[in-house]
Formats: structure tokens, sequence, C-alpha cells
């Protein structure tokens, strides 16, 4: 495939940006209607996101996509190296129902700014957001530039079936798995990101008021159903009940007295996935449009919601006394993709930080660790392979090429001299190649 000129994919960046301001409003709708999502957090967890990795493309894909020259050695003098970005080719896209239109368009612009053709597969629940990207494609791209393709898993499984040089997955563990597979199968590369239990340890020197606005916030945007969100709480037990309390208070502070009666309060996708959460067999409240109340519950390892990765407002507390047992705890698990410590000991957090492995963490926050693309992100283990956002995702979709050219006329006599067991020769090679 000819790589797409830089001065076309600006183009067409820029088209794609006109058109999202221009239907604001219907984007708006589209996310209102599949996840009853406010305009305010649409903005801030959708749109935005997506305008600024358009932008950023915009101004550097220049930079990022030339021929770059590399430093060689005293015995390759005669040589000039360089590295090139090459474009992957054609790129399937399959992306989620929880953020359906920046989790959508943000690997999209990284792939196609990076000189990609695109295969777009949208979730089949996020349905009028998915139905919105289709119109977007058919009025700002050519079809052999992006197409969109509505369906469920035969759908997915057709795309596979065609001639495609990557794939980028977000989605859950257990379908990860099929698409690294079906990768394999093709001998190609992919991007994996899913999720996991991320957790958040508050320690007793943590600002508790500032942690508690900040884990309602995340744990709370999109009604919980983000990767990054704080799935459960290992509090000190000497701050457990003031947390907890404070908590509840931010919760209402945000949502009012009757969140459910919020209409800006997400709702959970679809019933699929309301009975998947009745199946801890929880108190939990909910109501006829699938809006769920927060549910804080002290908890163990054994209980249900500790088996998977929540994606839904249950909060898990677990009471601890001992950091090195909080650790212990929580690597004998997978991986998870965030980890976020409210501290305001360095030792603790040092500790922890070197102790945990994690595909991302924040320090005294939560999710803000995504919002700078100047980040990559992406996950660890069973959270996920691979990263993109901003330069990180230019480089994720295209491959390196090196390239060494050497001059026509001045060469070095010993280079040829390999057919030769002479003790002489040798050491002047072992010398040159400073591999004595």
């Amino acid at each position: 495939m000819e790589k797409i000129s830089i001065k076309e994919r600006i183009y067409y960046l820029k088209a794609l940006k006109k058109w999202i301001i221009s239907n604001r409003e219907a984007i708006y709708d589209a996310l209102y209607q599949d996840l009853n999502k406010s305009k305010v957090e649409s903005e801030m967890t959708e749109i935005s996101a997506v305008i600024k990795e358009i932008i950023t493309y915009i101004k550097k894909i220049k930079s990022w996509d030339k021929i770059k020259r590399v430093r060689g050695s005293l015995e390759l003098i005669n040589t000039k190296f360089y590295t090139q970005p090459l474009a992957y080719g054609k790129v399937l896209i399959i992306s989620p129902w929880n953020y359906p239109f920046n989790l959508s368009l943000i690997p999209f612009i990284d792939a196609f700014g990076a000189g990609n053709t695109v295969y777009l597969k949208p979730s089949e629940f996020s349905h009028h957001t998915s139905q919105l990207l289709t119109k977007m494609a058919k009025e700002v791209f050519p079809e052999d530039l992006l197409s969109v393709h509505l369906g469920d898993k035969n759908t997915v499984n057709e795309l596979l079936e065609k001639n495609i040089d990557f794939i980028f997955f977000t989605g859950n563990n257990y379908v990860g798995k099929i698409i690294y597979q079906a990768a394999a199968n093709k001998m190609i590369p992919c991007v994996l990101e899913l999720g996991g239990k991320s957790p958040t340890i508050v320690d007793p020197s943590a600002n508790l008021e500032v942690a508690a606005k900040r884990i309602v916030f995340g744990k709370l945007m999109n009604g919980g159903q983000t990767c990054v969100a704080p799935d459960y709480i290992y509090v000190h037990k000497d701050v457990k009940l003031t947390l907890v309390k404070l908590i509840r208070e931010r919760y209402h502070e945000i949502y009012g007295k009757n969140p459910l009666e919020n209409d800006a309060l997400p709702k959970i996708i679809s019933d699929r996935h309301l009975e998947r959460i009745k199946n801890y067999h929880l108190p939990i409240e909910y109501n006829e449009t699938r809006q769920m109340n927060l549910l804080i519950k002290e908890s163990n390892w054994d209980a249900p919601e500790m088996q998977e990765e929540i994606f839904a407002p249950i909060l898990p507390i677990l009471e601890y006394e001992n950091l090195e047992k909080v650790v212990d705890e929580i690597n004998q698990h997978d991986i998870p993709l965030a980890l976020y410590i409210f501290s305001q000991n360095k030792h603790n957090i040092n500790y922890l930080l070197s102790a945990i492995k994690s595909g991302t963490a924040a320090i005294n926050d939560t999710v803000i660790q995504i919002a700078n693309n100047n980040f990559g992100f992406g996950g660890l283990g069973k959270s996920g392979i691979g990263k993109y956002h901003g330069k990180t995702g230019f480089d994720t979709f295209t491959s390196k090429r090196n390239i060494a050219k050497t001059g026509r006329i001045f060469d070095i006599p010993l280079k040829y001299k390999f057919a030769t067991n002479e003790a002489k020769k040798l050491k002047l090679i072992k010398a040159l190649l400073k591999s004595k």
C-alpha cells in the first residue's frame, strides 16, 4: 500500500475536527441516549480528548514522520544510518461501548495520522454513537481510508478474515485473548487495551477530603464503567470510617440528595450488563433507566465483586493495618491497569510504586493519568499489551525501518579479510570492533 501523504492526512484530520465541532449537539445526544451522559461529562471525557488528539497530530505529523539520522560507530565511519517510520497498512480497530466516541476516534487518529487506512468496528451496545460514527465516516472520509462496520461478533469475525496488517482492540480480557490468537494466526502485531481491578490505597497521612472527592469523581464517571476507575479501596483502619463518611458526602454533594432522580447520573449500558451486576447479589439500587446508586461495601478477596472488574458504581472497602500485606495481596492477582495512592508519606508512595506493577499510576488523584496525551496509555500483563495516545500512538502504528547508506568510494580493506585465521588481522579486527 502506498503511504498516505502527510498533506492528505492533515487535510482529513482538519475535516474531522470541523465535523466534530459542527455536530457537537448530535454527539451529546448520542452519548446521552447510549449512556445517559450529561453534556459536561461528554465534553470532558469524550469530545475534548478527541479534538486535542487531532490538534496534536496536525501540528506534529511532519516532524514525527521524518526520516531521522541515527549515530553510528567509528568502524562504520563511511556509513550513515537512518530510521524511517512506515505505516503498517490496513488497521482493524475494535472499540468498546463505555467511551464509544473517545475510544473509537483516538486510536483512529493515531492509526490514520501514522499513515494507515482503517476498518472501524464500534460496539453494538452503544448503538446511537456507533450510528453517528458511521455518518461521520461517510461525510468526512473516502471509504478506502476509513470504513465503519456495524454488527456483533460475526462482523468482527468477517473483518478478521480480511487482509489486515494490524489489530487494535479495546475491551475485556476474555475477548482480548481471542483477538490475540487471531493476530497470532495472521502473524501481525496487535494492541490490546483491557482492564482489571485497579486498587486505590489510602494511608493515614492522606488528605481524606481530597481523597474522597477524587475517588468519587473517578469511580462515578460514566457510572463506574471506566477501565481505569478505582475498582476497590484499601484504607488504613484508623481512617476508614472517616473516609467512607466523606465519600458518601461528596457523592451526594455532586449528584444530589436523591441521585437516581438526577438526570445527569450515567446509566448502565444495557439490561445484559445490569444482569451481570445483579449476579453479585448485593443490595444495589437502580431505576427503570438503569441508573444505579453508589454502593459502598465492606469486602474481602472471597466476595463475588472481587472476582472480576466491577464496571459499576460499587465500591468495595478493604481495611488494612500493614502495607506489606496490602502489597502481597494485590500482587497475588493480575497486574492492574491503574494504581492509585493517596498519601503524603514519600516513603509509602515510593514503596508502593516500586512493589506493585501496574499499567498506569496516579498519586493523590484518580484517572488524571489518561488526560495527558504526551503520555502513552496502556496496560501491563493481563491489563493490556501496547500503548497509544500522541507520539506513542504514532510509534505504535508505524514500523521503524533501519536504513544504512554507505559511501561509494572509501572503504576499509580490513573489512574484507574475514576469510582468514591470521593472528595479526584478528588482533586488528578485535581492536577496531572493540571486542577485546
